[in-house]
């Protein structure tokens, strides 16, 4: 049964994905680089800084990282996150949280720990910038 519930989530997930990328036109922000306090990405070569330190990201890390950035403010839920393109073929609920774990220890090791906060009950968004 739990099996069966897991695919099913799954399937609303991908199902409710392909609609709303079929109702929502592919536009890419103008800003390729984008700055909070001493944390900085640069969508156009895809790098991220912490100060002067290099921070080396995966693609997917780099993307979840990038939509926290654009909506500082903003929390958002897994289901929000897994709507990215980069998670189209999630197989867990817990992949958002494994980036994200690993994103903070990145992010930390260079010196900006609390990058990204849990907001308990709801889910993430981008931390104080120090």
């Amino acid at each position: 049964r739990e099996l069966v519930a897991r695919i099913k989530v799954i399937l609303k997930r991908l199902t409710h994905a392909a609609a709303v990328a079929a109702a929502t036109p592919a536009t890419l922000p103008t800003e390729t680089i984008l700055a909070l306090g001493g944390l900085s990405l640069d969508a156009g070569t895809f790098t991220v800084t912490v100060g002067q330190t290099h921070v080396p990201l995966t693609a997917t890390e780099f993307h979840l990282l990038e939509r926290f950035m654009r909506a500082p403010q903003k929390v958002f839920t897994r289901d929000e996150l897994v709507q990215t393109d980069v998670f189209r073929d999630i197989v867990s609920d817990r992949t958002i949280d494994s980036h994200i774990r690993r994103i903070r220890k990145k992010l930390a090791d260079a010196g900006h720990p609390e990058a990204i906060e849990t907001v308990r009950g709801f889910g993430y968004k981008l931390g104080a910038t120090p």
